[in-house]
């Protein structure tokens, strides 16, 4: 029997952020307060507190040495661990697409991300899958 999980998450690497910065500046940019947020379309990203908050960072990724979530090699080690055969991924980062608010930066920043999940999962040989 395979194991699918049907809901696992992906924590971008920072290869994604930086294509964007360089991308779009003017709607992109580190958020400047010490912490791993970008500012997109003058909002923080993620945000942790208030209406459509993410995850707090002391409930985040672990810290365990041997979690290597930001690398497709590194999730299924953890995969493999969980005996899960198959992981369906949805975004972190990615989420922030629907709330963008100019349009054609809303539909360059998808297919950048499409394009971002799509190698991500590429070297998996199944083991990965983007949600659709």
């Amino acid at each position: 029997m395979r194991i699918i999980d049907a809901d696992g998450h992906v924590a971008e690497n920072p290869t994604l952020a930086v294509e964007a910065i360089k991308r779009w500046p003017q709607y992109v940019h580190p958020s400047g307060d010490g912490t791993p947020r970008l500012v997109i379309e003058g909002r923080r990203y993620p945000e942790d507190r208030g209406p459509g908050a993410g995850c707090p960072p002391e409930h985040g990724i672990s810290k365990a040495a041997d979690i290597h979530c930001r690398s497709t090699e590194g999730v299924l080690t953890d995969a493999d661990r969980d005996h899960i055969d198959t992981m369906v991924l949805y975004p972190s980062l990615g989420l922030c697409t629907p709330s963008l608010e100019d349009p054609e930066f809303a539909a360059g920043f998808a297919r950048l991300y499409n394009q971002w999940i799509a190698d991500y999962c590429a070297p998996s040989q199944g083991g990965c899958a983007a949600s659709p």
